[in-house]
């Protein structure tokens, strides 16, 4: 083609730069080794530039695919060492307690990795009292040796204390008695725990919940939903590593 000929609508010149042909037969090659200036006029090849920018891109999608990859990586590993801490914990409650005597491992929409153990009321309390009793005092001692045992598993516990509504239309007096019956009870697991069991205040936490979190929604007023719940959180990418 003669210079100042036409191709794709572009006005290009014929000359040959670097031993590269004008018109090489592979047109996306072409696109890629010409060099536009300012004012959109093809000034010819420039192998350097041209493959300096291929290799920017392949850099930038290299860099994305590897956070990506590694994004998943680390969730699933992240899932993994839950499932571990799960499985090593809930088998240390296992050998503690006899089988149907002790909590029960009893999940609620809990964040990934934690673990909900349930003790019933009548476990660690009397019918509506506020002071545990001795078969309750002995559970804590158990459970609690579970947890200083294990004291590389976990990274905090919530003590949740929950009851019953006193009917199918509770009035606001009602509330207000369960949130300071269930508020009473998690304070009074917790410091025992602290107090007697060695477990670091520090790391123990109290709810009440009064009647907001039933077991049996369709059973409101049933004696089932009085229970107190210790949750044990383990060590996330925010607090440290799982060993």
């Amino acid at each position: 083609m003669a210079e100042g000929g036409q191709r794709f609508g572009c006005v290009v010149s014929a000359r040959k730069i670097d031993g590269v042909p004008e018109y090489p037969g592979n047109f996306l090659w072409e696109r890629l080794l010409r060099v536009r200036n300012p004012f959109g006029e093809l000034n010819g090849i420039n192998p350097y530039i041209a493959l300096s920018d291929i290799l920017t891109n392949l850099c930038l999608w290299f860099a994305v695919m590897v956070i990506i990859v590694g994004t998943i990586n680390a969730r699933f590993w992240e899932d993994a060492q839950y499932k571990k801490f799960q499985q090593e914990f809930e088998a240390s409650v296992n050998r503690r307690f006899p089988k149907g005597k002790g909590p029960q491992f009893r999940p609620r929409h809990d964040a990934p990795g934690e673990q909900r153990w349930m003790f019933p009321v009548k476990m660690l309390f009397g019918a509506s009292s506020m002071d545990l009793s001795e078969g309750g005092k002995r559970a804590l001692q158990a459970f609690a040796g579970i947890l200083v045992a294990n004291k590389n598993l976990w990274w905090r516990i919530r003590v949740e204390a929950h009851t019953h509504q006193p009917s199918r239309h509770p009035s606001t007096a009602d509330e207000l008695h369960a949130m300071q019956l269930t508020a009473n009870r998690a304070v009074v697991v917790a410091m025992y725990l602290y107090k007697r069991c060695h477990v670091e205040p520090y790391r123990v936490v109290a709810s009440g919940r009064g009647y907001q979190d039933l077991i049996r929604e369709q059973e409101p007023t049933s004696l089932e939903n009085d229970r107190v719940d210790i949750l044990v959180i383990p060590y996330n990418v925010g607090q440290g590593a799982l060993h």
